[in-house]
Formats: structure tokens, C-alpha cells, sequence
């Protein structure tokens, strides 16, 4: 081997490392490798930062999550805006309203019939919902109740976006909320050809960022990701949408708490806080009617005036 060979293999860089979400369809990644060339190797990541982060840019992961690696990720920006939809065929969320987070928790129709992956695998669809609550007057409370009841609705969370999509096109699910990257090109099933719809709420954000100990190669790289017109083709191959900007609106302690309070007091306890409300209305229902026929005994007994 020549010198002059020599010399241009030693000025040849590594690939810089870029992390996406694992529950990103795979034609997603590959199109994201493709468009950004040998110049970066993108991966398919459960979490942004593992225990030995190395230098990277997580690209395409929710607020949220984000927030929660805050000691170990800088926030670059987040111009992406998910849309979360409620995938369905005609005979669920009937008519032409819009379906909502309350009325999906709340159909008996679902009851262990609704395709929902745990924050780990989608946080972006658990905070649309908390987000939505808070947007309608309601109390941190009152967003870990829907989440609540939506874990009950669920019955049990499915462990991949896969099983979202495979259990809602084969029917053993009736309906399923993620990102509507996940239902691109949804195929009819035997109940009749299925449809995504929007649940509302204020959007939710997905960034760009680098790990903490980023090299000055993955920082460009992220800064150029971020950059407006490039934002803007890069939502296009994650299957996003623009964002409308703004600084982060979660914290890092707020995501911490969120985190803690669902794994204590939601994941896997919707059922049984639900078995529960049942148990307390028959009580106070069969309290009601012995007090009643109480009264109404001691009225009859009563002498006539």
C-alpha cells in the first residue's frame, strides 16, 4: 500500500452516529439513512441515551423523553410536531364526531380492546394525552386519571409499535392510538376498511438533540438538521410535521414526576382502579337502598297524625 493511500485512510472519518426511535417504521430509518448518505450511520434506539452514550444526535425523539435524559442530552430544538390518531373501522367512534381522549377511555366497547404501547416504547401519545387534560383546565390529577383509565381500557400495554399495528389490522384489537407515522398505508380488515383519527390537543414536540459528550463533527451535523428548509425535509422523512418552535415546555423534574407517577400508580393498575370505582358505586348504591327501606319501615311504623 502506497503512502499516498496510507495518508488518505488516515484522514477518513467515521460515520457520526445518529440515534432514532425504535418504534419508527423500518422504511423510515432506511429512508433516513439514505437521504443522509455515508456521513452518518443512523440506528434504531429504545433510549436516546444508554448507559455509555458516546458521542451521537437523537434525532426524532418526543419532549418528554427528552426531558427525562436531561444530565446526559442537549436540546438543539424541536421542530417536529406529532400528530397522535385514534386508528379505527366504522363500527368504533361511530358518527361524525370527532372521537377524544375521554370519550376512547370511556367506550365499554374497548374494554380490553385497545392497542396502546407504554411510554418507553411511545411517550408522545401519553403526553398528548396529559397535555390535553392540563389544556382543558384540568389538573396534573385529572391527566393521570385519563391515563389511568386508558391503561385499563388497554388491559395490558403492548410491548412494541409493531403489536399496535399488527393487533389493530388483524382485528384483535378494536381500535389503537400512536403516532400517525406507525399507520401509514393501513390495509381494511374484515369489519371494514379502517381509518386514522386525529385525537386533539396541543402538539407534541419531537427534536433534534446530541448526547452531552458530542464532538464538534455531531454538532454540526445536528445544528444543519435543525436549520429551517432542512427541519423541514426532515419531518417530511420521519413522516412529521412542522412544529411551531418555541423553548421546551417540559421540564426535567416534571418528566421525572410523570415518569415516577406512571410507573406507581398507572402501569398495569388501570383495571384494578377501575374494578374498584365499580365496587364503590354497587356499596354506595346498596348503602342508599338499605337506608331507604330503613326509612321507609320506620315512616309505616309511624302513627298516623
Amino acid at each position: 500500500m502506497n503512502a499516498g493511500v496510507l495518508l488518505a485512510l488516515a484522514f477518513v472519518q467515521p460515520p457520526v452516529a445518529v440515534r432514532v426511535p425504535a418504534a419508527l417504521p423500518a422504511a423510515v430509518v432506511a429512508l433516513l439513512q439514505e437521504r443522509l448518505g455515508a456521513a452518518a450511520a443512523v440506528t434504531a434506539v429504545g433510549e436516546p441515551v444508554p448507559p455509555s452514550p458516546g458521542s451521537a444526535v437523537l434525532l426524532g425523539f418526543d419532549e418528554w423523553t427528552l426531558a427525562r435524559a436531561d444530565a446526559a442530552v442537549e436540546a438543539i430544538a424541536l421542530p417536529f410536531a406529532d400528530t397522535i390518531v385514534l386508528v379505527h373501522d366504522a363500527a368504533v367512534a361511530a358518527g361524525d364526531t370527532a372521537p377524544t381522549w375521554e370519550s376512547v377511555a370511556l367506550d365499554p366497547a374497548l374494554h380490553d380492546r385497545l392497542g396502546l404501547a407504554g411510554p418507553e416504547v411511545d411517550a408522545a401519545t401519553w403526553l398528548a394525552a396529559l397535555r390535553g387534560r392540563l389544556g382543558h383546565g384540568g389538573g396534573e390529577a385529572a391527566g393521570i386519571a385519563l391515563w389511568t383509565t386508558l391503561d385499563a381500557r388497554a388491559g395490558r400495554l403492548a410491548a412494541s409499535a409493531a403489536a399496535v399495528v399488527d393487533g389493530v389490522v388483524s382485528g384483535r384489537f378494536a381500535a389503537a392510538i400512536g403516532p400517525a407515522v406507525w399507520f401509514r398505508d393501513l390495509p381494511a380488515r374484515a369489519g371494514g376498511p379502517l381509518r386514522a383519527s386525529p385525537l386533539s390537543g396541543p402538539e407534541v414536540r419531537r427534536g433534534v438533540a446530541v448526547t452531552a459528550s458530542a464532538d464538534a463533527r455531531t454538532r454540526a451535523l445536528a445544528a444543519s438538521l435543525a436549520e429551517p428548509q432542512r427541519a423541514r425535509e426532515v419531518a417530511g422523512w420521519l413522516g412529521l410535521g412542522p412544529a411551531a418552535g418555541g423553548p421546551p415546555v417540559v421540564t426535567a423534574a416534571a418528566a421525572r414526576r410523570w415518569w415516577q407517577q406512571f410507573e406507581v400508580d398507572v402501569r398495569g393498575r388501570g383495571r384494578g382502579a377501575e374494578q374498584l370505582a365499580d365496587w364503590l358505586d354497587l356499596a354506595f348504591g346498596l348503602g342508599f337502598l338499605v337506608c331507604a327501606l330503613l326509612l321507609w319501615r320506620a315512616l309505616r311504623k309511624a302513627p298516623a297524625p
